[in-house]
């Protein structure tokens, strides 16, 4: 019997794997409508994989709405401060996207036919010989169908978001979090191998790294290599009475260890790891920015 943590973490996992399969779907049948001469056993071939990957989704969506409808008997605020910071984006991402998934279910289940249907087209033939359906109507058919479903997944993505802001999570001004889904789902997920745990500590890493660089600009600390302004931040920041981190004693080795293997070596943190890093590097950047307004 799987935990709620591991339940979420499991549902979440699956359904970045399908989507990812299905946009990856999606993108390859658009590549083989570019060409001249249409390949048809590889379009039906990739037609089957996209019919069981909507099949999947929508088992999916039912299984995600059969865990979050017993939380919303509860008050799912409550749950979200009960888990650890990664997980509790993951939660509420779950909970958006089964809210707003259900209604596409049928829509879903619509292309799952109508792509069956463009696939019998394929190989149906004329008494004379030849193929029934020309390569520019099943162009035109198959470009149809396929427009309206990544449509649908991608205004599906920006409500899911949306319902996200309104909850506090993935608050983004410029550019949308579904370009970053995008990458990891079928860009990096083969190779490099890079996944949503790497895209994570990436950020938090980063997001340390800058603050470290200004602030040394800002406070006159010299130094050639990020390892040595780090150090010597620190110990400036300690020597005027300021805690780094209740974890000081190996907290410049640790974030300058994994700085250099997930950034440089697209090095995937283990669950310990991740943690470390999403406790430590936002306290650490909120005693940069406490310090600064004292000094």
């Amino acid at each position: 019997m799987l935990s709620g943590k591991e339940v979420i973490e499991v549902l979440y996992q699956r359904l970045l794997s399908v989507r990812g399969r299905i946009y990856g779907e999606l993108d390859s049948i658009f590549g083989l409508l570019e060409k001249k001469r249409l390949n048809r056993r590889r379009i039906a071939k990739i037609i089957a994989y996209l019919r069981s990957d909507l099949n999947a989704l929508i088992k999916l969506i039912n299984a995600i709405d059969d865990y979050t409808s017993q939380i919303r008997y509860m008050k799912y605020q409550k749950v979200l401060q009960g888990l650890p910071p990664r997980l509790a984006v993951i939660f509420a991402f779950l909970m958006a996207f089964s809210e707003l998934a259900k209604s596409l279910k049928s829509e879903f289940e619509q292309y799952v036919f109508n792509l069956k249907y463009t696939a019998n087209k394929l190989f149906k033939k004329k008494y004379s010989g030849g193929y029934l359906y020309s390569d520019d109507e099943i162009r035109e058919e198959l470009y149809e169908g396929v427009s309206s479903l990544l449509n649908d997944l991608k205004v599906h993505d920006i409500k899911v978001e949306n319902r996200l802001y309104k909850m506090g999570y993935f608050i983004t001004k410029h550019y949308s979090m579904t370009t970053v889904i995008d990458l990891i789902s079928f860009h990096v997920n083969d190779w490099p191998g890079l996944n949503d745990k790497w895209v994570c500590a990436a950020t938090y890493l980063a997001s340390l790294e800058v603050s470290v660089n200004k602030a040394c600009s800002e406070l006159r600390i010299k130094a050639d290599t990020f390892k040595e302004k780090l150090d010597k931040l620190v110990q400036y920041m300690r020597r005027k009475g300021v805690e780094v981190s209740r974890i000081e004693k190996d907290i410049v080795a640790r974030l300058y260890d994994y700085r250099c293997r997930v950034l440089h070596g697209g090095y995937i943190p283990t669950e310990e790891e991740l943690k470390y890093i999403v406790e430590v590097v936002p306290r650490f950047i909120k005693a940069i920015k406490e310090f600064r307004r004292k000094s």
